[in-house]
């Protein structure tokens, strides 16, 4: 490699593109800058002309016209210049895969080596947002200009910038650590594998260049230092009412919050909720609040709980559906209220703790005893790699702080804190308060509020042992816990799973016996006690018996999984949509799956035996003696395998009763259970599946019993003005009720427009009307709408049939799944004044655009629930008439959820347009529009519609 003043050279590199298909589109700008770690040497950058027309979504995104381009050379004419420039220096570039395969399309093939700045960023950044080269440049400081975003050159100056920046972050490693997680790479074929042994060996070679970090001892005996343990929370024994006086004080014109929070307005309703949450933890009562969007409802239910759990040295957990809500709570919203406080003379400090499911924390002991066991593939090998990258930085050691894909997120089990391996008595770094895991639960046990999720509260209420005793939680995103409660309930089990779940105990893919049982095995074979002497051959015999048994298990499962496909049936429509099919009484009796259950008749026993002759070798293994010295190697074994067999036993236990339920359930599992087989989009996978019938009962039971205090609260929880259904559906009946409604003056800033002449959704002119409709609409506003759909292939057809025709107005259209993610859709929304994107599912709630860039709103259809999905299916049954008592209620609960995208703050203006006639040729349609805020109403024609939303909405500047 050449140097520059003893430094590697590189070449970072950009391309623009008329699109992302390396087959059918071109090259139409390239970049490259010739640098080191200290100087810029050289630059080039180039407009190309493509073959093909320039999209005119391209063009705004970059700035590049038509114009530019057809007065540029072709690529074949200025790629030998491009070759003399970059000449054999590795090549640097932010997804530089893409790039390369570009210009490979292009006809420039490059031998050069190449490093990924997005893969390095994944390993050696765990607190940004996403790994897009702007929010990485803007981390380290740099700002990427409007003009430059998107432009090749641009682009390609703060790819070095962000290459700069993690070569510092990987001085702080040293030439061992470097080496190995080169080999780990270099395993799972990563690009830039190359480099990180290049990196370590320059290391070694020129030590004076490249400074270590001073403490280059072992990761490993650096998680053996102790580190201080935080003191639990303890009661003030102070059992005051908290007062709501105060409470009203820190929130209002003069009080410390307006100091606090810059451009602070006092809220009635904010100051109203406040109140009223004060009042439910001073009296033990059970609370559900409906706050809009603009209340503050955060700071409404943080403020009364910090001021109750300092006062009385109490905990109080607050739980969210969404990471964004979390880490809004934890960095922003619970800071300002400590400082608050502060101000307002409250004494004590605020401890806050955020706790997640055991299994998020990485296990110090699994990682460092089998980090150098055999790479199973590529994924392993990856998420080795990534872990060591990471392992010593994090503070926490959850998973969340690196990006894992789901081929890897199988192989973190390995590594990840499990409640039956675990021997904190014996554990040097729980000893020594270096377990994540412990660690955070010790945070959490000295928090006065902990941060967690529903997930987590679910998993905390069946298994225990995760969070610290509480008795009063406040549930915010509400509207998201019946369906959490349901996914944290539901089992699903695919032939993968259960035999990724059999290999914990006995490997089905290895030439040498492994697994849980033929070590533990193998351990009592060793141990000189003379009760393992004995048990020792008897041992030895039941693991063979266990392992030769294995090819009969693997032929059971796989004849038992393709039974439940021939029960399915052949896909019907697009494999790019998951398919179901109910399990219900009458469809036990098809011929398919009663020779599934005889299948399973034979299964079930082995995977017993299997769990028996389990439970017996870890009998054996804690019964006998064997010398209590922390550095007796057969201890460490012994221990390791008896926690082994424990994971093992619970979770092949667990899918044993789960798949006996499946096929043999009892009447009463029968009843309460919704049994059905799916094939997942695209990968076709078969599942065997089943949930709860009703989770409000479970959660009475198992969340709500023992505590004094449930604060519930969304901005979607009525229905036409009641809390009937989601108290019902949560099992909250007999709680305290608040509706706040919107702060916002949804009158001055809101029309909602039905047109009446519409056809009903299922008229076979609905699709030519609505793609007409959303044209003149569309035009109206000069983009800066979102179009809400309820399916997939509507979003398609209409995108389809309306992309060129807007576009030839200069309006770019976006759809979901198709033009990019949604983060990047709703960017482009924020950015681009004259684009609309068409959205579903996700695009329902979550958007949050402020201003003139979101003034449309049209919603194509009503979002009823699909009837076929086999849990609503089921649930619809329970009731005498389930379209009013269930399918409305949740198509009422999204819907609004869906208006609440429109307005964002009280200086929003814009129209919401409701395009399913049902509005006004159905009874129930009015329920919709009366389960929404008091706005600006208006009925009328189609052909009114455009200039209704030009006159209503404000201007395009541009």
């Amino acid at each position: 490699m050449a140097t520059h003043r003893n430094l590697p050279e590189y070449v970072a590199l950009d391309v623009e593109t008329t699109g992302l298909n390396p087959q059918t589109d071109d090259v139409i700008e390239v970049a490259v800058i010739v640098f080191n770690e200290k100087y810029e040497l050289a630059r080039y950058s180039q407009l190309i002309r493509p073959r093909r027309p320039l999209p005119m979504v391209v063009s705004r995104l970059t700035g590049i016209t038509q114009e530019m381009l057809d007065s540029s050379p072709r690529f074949v004419e200025i790629q030998d210049e491009l070759r003399e420039v970059i000449g054999d220096r590795a090549i640097v570039g932010h997804n530089i895969g893409f790039d390369m395969g570009m210009l490979a399309a292009a006809g420039y093939e490059a031998p050069n080596r190449l490093i990924d700045t997005y893969t390095l960023a994944t390993g050696l950044l765990h607190d940004v947002q996403n790994y897009g080269l702007g929010t990485i440049a803007e981390y380290f400081d740099y700002q990427i200009s409007e003009e430059d975003r998107h432009r090749a050159l641009g682009d390609t100056e703060a790819t070095v910038h962000v290459f700069r920046e993690l070569l510092q972050r990987l001085h702080g490693y040293d030439a061992a650590t470097l080496r190995q997680i080169g080999q780990f790479a270099k395993a799972a074929n990563w690009k830039d594998a190359w480099f990180f042994e290049d990196f370590a060996r320059q290391k070694v070679d020129a030590p004076l260049f490249n400074p270590a970090r001073p403490d280059t001892v072992p990761l490993e005996l650096q998680f053996l230092a102790p580190r201080e343990r935080p003191e639990p929370l303890r009661p003030t024994g102070n059992q005051q009412p908290i007062d709501t006086i105060l409470v009203e004080q820190l929130l209002g014109k003069q009080g410390p919050m307006a100091d606090v929070l810059p451009g602070f307005k006092p809220r009635p309703t904010q100051i109203t909720m406040a109140r009223r949450v004060a009042e439910a933890l001073n009296k033990d009562q059970n609370l559900l609040v409906e706050a809009g969007t603009g209340t503050g409802k955060s700071l409404a239910y943080l403020l009364p709980a910090a001021i109750f759990a300092v006062q009385r040295g109490e905990r109080v957990v607050v739980s969210t559906a969404t990471i964004a809500l979390q880490d809004q709570l934890y960095r922003k919203d619970l800071p300002d209220v400590h400082v608050a406080l502060q101000d307002a003379g409250v004494e004590s400090e605020l401890a806050v703790a955020v706790m997640k499911g055991r299994n998020n924390y990485l296990c110090l002991k699994q990682w460092f005893q089998h980090q150098n066991d055999p790479i199973e593939n590529e994924h392993d090998a990856s998420l080795r790699a990534k872990i060591l990258l990471w392992l010593g930085h994090t503070e926490t050691g959850d998973r969340a702080e690196i990006r894992l894909t789901n081929e890897e997120e199988r192989f973190w089990r390995k590594y990840a804190s499990e409640r039956g391996r675990c021997t904190v008595g014996r554990c040097p770094y729980a000893g020594n308060n270096q377990c994540f895991f412990h660690r955070a639960r010790f945070n959490a046990m000295h928090a006065h509020i902990v941060i967690a999720n529903h997930s987590l509260i679910l998993a905390n209420a069946a298994e225990g042992r995760v969070l610290p005793a509480f008795e009063r939680l406040i549930l915010d995103e509400a509207h998201h816990l019946e369906d959490e409660a349901t996914r944290q309930l539901t089992f699903s089990i695919t032939r993968e799973t259960l035999e990724d779940v059999i290999k914990l105990l006995v490997r089905m893919d290895s030439a040498t016996p492994g697994g849980a049982i033929p070590i533990a095995a193998e351990v009592i074979s060793r141990i000189p006690d003379q009760m393992a002497k004995e048990s020792a051959p008897e041992a030895l015999q039941r693991s063979k018996e266990i392992e030769g048994n294995l090819a009969r298990i693997t032929l059971l499962i796989g004849e038992l999984f393709g039974r439940l496909a021939s029960f399915m049936g052949k896909p019907k429509g697009n494999a790019a949509y998951a398919q179901s099919l109910r399990v219900t009484d009458f469809m036990r009796d098809s011929s398919n799956f009663v020779d599934a259950a005889v299948i399973w008749a034979e299964l079930g026993p082995e995977l017993r035996k299997m769990c028996d002759t389990a439970n017996w070798l870890q009998h054996i293994l804690d019964e006998a003696p064997v010398p209590n010295d922390p550095g007796n190697p057969l201890l460490v074994r012994r221990d390791d395998a008896s926690s082994d067999l424990m994971v093992g036993i619970d979770e092949v236990e667990n899918a044993r009763l789960q798949l006996e339920q499946c096929f043999d359930p009892t009447p009463q599992v029968a009843r309460d259970t919704v049994f059905w087989v799916q094939k997942s989009a695209f990968k076709q996978e078969l599942s065997l599946n089943s949930a709860p019938l009703d989770v409000s009962i479970l959660l009475n039971q198992r969340v709500y019993a023992n505590l004094r205090t449930v604060v519930m609260t969304s901005a979607t929880m009525t229905v036409d003005g009641s809390f009937d259904y989601v108290a019902r559906h949560t099992g909250m009946e007999g709680a305290k009720v608040l509706d706040l409604g919107s702060p916002f003056d949804h009158e001055r800033s809101t029309l909602i427009y039905v047109p009446e002449d519409m056809p009903e959704p299922n008229a076979p002119a609905y699709n030519s009307a609505l793609n007409e409709t959303l044209y003149d609409t569309i035009l109206a506003t000069q983009g800066r709408a979102l179009v809400l759909f309820t399916s997939h292939r509507a979003l398609r057809d209409a995108r389809d049939a309306l992309k060129d025709r807007l576009e030839a107005h200069n309006i770019v259209v976006l759809g979901q799944g198709v033009d990019g993610n949604s983060r990047a859709l709703i960017e482009r929304l924020r950015s681009d004044p004259g684009t609309v994107v068409f959205g579903t599912s996700t695009f329902w709630e979550g958007v949050d655009v402020v201003g003139d860039a979101l003034s449309a709103l049209i919603i194509t259809k009503f979002p009823f629930a699909v009837p076929t999905d086999p849990i609503f299916e089921a649930r619809s049954e329970q009731y005498d008439n389930p379209f009013m008592e269930l399918s409305l209620p949740m198509a009422v609960l999204k819907f609004k959820q869906g208006f609440g995208r429109l307005i964002r703050t009280e200086n929003d203006r814009g129209i919401c347009v409701i395009l399913d006639k049902r509005t006004v040729s159905k009874r129930y349609g009015q329920q919709f529009v009366q389960s929404l805020p008091p706005a600006n109403m208006q009925y009328g024609s189609v052909m009114d519609l455009p200039h209704a939303a030009r006159q209503w909405v404000r201007p395009v500047e541009r």
